[in-house]
């Protein structure tokens, strides 16, 4: 397997680790990639062509806020050099730009993983490599529900 592309500035979620919250490739040399957990006050290297990492975009659409806790309502993503450039609507309706690195680093994720991790990750059914895609409380809790709800209806025998 192919390691992915990593640059620095990039967002990506620990697969194993969702409680660290979003990561930041700091370097991607000699086959490892270092990401610092900003929300977690950690560190983590990993081979890149291994790493249980999956890459963070959020949707046009969503509503996201910055490190500095202004909020913006995504019209359009675009990837510059390999990261990526938010651009939408603030609280005033003004339009604004935001790099992903200066997305807060407390989320809520759904992630497309094999089974619930931590708290804020919801399973699916796309490759670990796909980027994951973020949303909003209220998608998360109805998301948590309907999981909920299949998961009781196999376990009751239901096909």
């Amino acid at each position: 397997m192919a390691a992915p592309e990593f640059v620095p500035s990039q967002r990506w979620i620990s697969n194993t680790e969702s409680e660290l919250g979003l990561g930041i490739v700091v370097e991607y040399a000699n086959r490892r990639v270092t990401l610092s957990f900003p929300a977690a006050s950690e560190q983590r290297t990993y081979a890149a062509d291994s790493a249980p990492l999956s890459r963070v975009e959020y949707p046009v659409g969503e509503l996201i806020t910055s490190a500095d806790g202004e909020q913006l309502k995504v019209t359009e993503v675009q990837n510059q050099a390999g990261c990526i450039l938010y651009i939408g609507k603030n609280n005033n309706g003004d339009t604004v730009e935001l790099e992903e690195i200066d997305v807060t680093p407390s989320v809520i994720v759904t992630g497309f993983h094999d089974e619930v991790v931590g708290v804020p990750c919801v399973h699916g059914l796309i490759p670990r490599a796909a980027p994951l895609v973020c949303v909003g409380v209220e998608e998360a809790v109805a998301l948590r529900v309907l999981d909920e709800e299949i998961s009781n209806h196999w376990s009751l025998g239901g096909h």
